[in-house]
């Protein structure tokens, strides 16, 4: 299982953005070329920018990752929460111990405007 080139960014910041995108989830990805454009940027064009790269196994799921991303991007002033249920923590007792007692938590994340609910 080797890697895949998912995206090509010219821009160092988009780049990272991207970057920390893709990794919130759990998805491993990768900065081509980024140690030697931050040495020589004027050759951003001829190596193509920085290409993120994932692995075959996580490449549909990036892409959806992103694609979620384009189409509702963070607004200023929201934070990530994360919601839990009396269903969640029930399966959480279960899983955990399942797990022979580690931790073990179902979350839901979603975005929600700053002040609204509590951050778990």
């Amino acid at each position: 299982m080797g890697l895949r080139a998912l995206a090509y960014y010219l821009d160092p910041a988009e780049a990272t953005v991207v970057h920390s995108v893709l990794n919130a989830p759990g998805i491993f990805a990768l900065r081509r070329n980024e140690l030697f454009l931050r040495m020589r940027p004027e050759m951003g064009f001829a190596l193509g920018g920085y290409c993120i790269e994932v692995s075959e196994y996580d490449l549909e799921d990036a892409a959806a990752v992103l694609a979620e991303a384009r189409a509702n991007p963070l607004n200023e002033g929201e934070i990530l929460v994360t919601e839990r249920g009396l269903l969640d923590r029930a399966l959480s007792l279960f899983v955990g111990i399942l797990a022979a007692g580690a931790p073990t938590t179902i979350r839901t994340p979603k975005w929600l405007p700053e002040g609204r609910g509590s951050q778990n």
